[in-house]
């Protein structure tokens, strides 16, 4: 089972898409999802809420989805949800700032079970790196207590790296949009109606879509497509261009930093399709290959 903690948007122009297109890799492939912490960062608390919802509702899936505290009130929360998950040992993915994730952990009691999988981060200044990634960015002491916590793995796929993979708009959306007619999926059909925005401001400012979020969950999925090397860092929590960075930290636990492609694993936008399009058949590390 894994628990996703993401900030979902939809049908905007501003917000981007790239949490919604990697829960649709995740459900079409058969993960079990545990349920979804949909909480504010590039979208507002309500839309992320939204938009989690209506996923898990297309889908056809009994997927729980579980409001930002700012969303709602007397209800159980993205904080509960995540706490409870890690206290079962339960994988998290994390694709959004770790405000929440950083106030759950607080709560967990015992040994840590489970594993990490944070899109996350930024070393080097470098093309879209030229500033510190957002999720990090966004509450960096947050990030900082991540890291630290006493996870079973840390695994972490940096800005460094998905900054350097971009997929061209048009044809994503083509392709998703004959995948859902031939398939009957409302859940492909949703996503390909509502990436249409974003996918135009994304093509206008950066060219393609940077599929962030999306290189997350197929390196969760299919880890033997990546190169990883373990490294000991920590976060930056001060300084304007600072705040958000990982640095070298000789204290800091070791973690497993995604840097890069197998060779031959080039065109992951192929995997993707063919993932959305053959669902459970294409094949995954849970067939046996190893995570790393």
């Amino acid at each position: 089972m894994v628990a996703i903690l993401c900030d979902p948007s939809l049908g905007r122009y501003r917000g981007d898409v790239d949490d919604v297109l990697a829960l649709l890799y995740l459900i079409r492939r058969g993960v079990r999802i545990s349920g979804i912490a949909a909480v504010e960062g590039n979208a507002d608390a309500r839309h992320a809420y939204q938009v989690a919802e209506s996923v898990a509702r297309a889908s056809g899936e009994d997927i729980p989805v579980y409001p930002s505290p700012k969303a709602v009130r007397g209800e159980e929360t993205a904080v509960d949800f995540l706490r409870s998950a890690i206290s079962e040992g339960e994988d998290v993915i994390a694709m959004s700032p770790l405000t929440y994730l950083a106030e759950a952990l607080r709560k967990v009691n015992g040994p840590f079970y489970s594993r990490i999988f944070i899109m996350g981060g930024s070393i080097r200044q470098r093309a879209l790196a030229a500033f510190p990634e957002f999720n990090f960015w966004k509450d960096a002491l947050a990030a900082r207590r991540v890291l630290e916590a006493p996870w079973r793995e840390v695994h972490v796929i940096p800005l460094d790296f998905t900054a350097t993979v971009k997929w061209d708009c048009g044809r994503l959306v083509r392709s998703l949009r004959e995948i859902s007619m031939d398939l009957n999926d409302p859940l492909i059909k949703l996503v390909a109606g509502g990436i249409v925005p974003w996918c135009r401001t994304s093509t206008t400012f950066f060219g393609g879509l940077v599929p962030h979020d999306v290189l997350a969950v197929i390196y969760y999925d299919r880890a033997d497509l990546f190169k990883v090397s373990e490294r000991r860092l920590t976060v930056e929590v001060k300084g304007l261009f600072k705040k958000g960075r990982l640095t070298e930290s000789e204290g800091a636990r070791p973690l497993r930093l995604v840097n890069g492609l197998s060779a031959g694993s080039e065109n992951l936008l192929d995997l993707f399709l063919a993932a959305i399009r053959g669902g459970k058949s294409v094949p995954t590390r849970a067939e046996g290959r190893p995570l790393v």
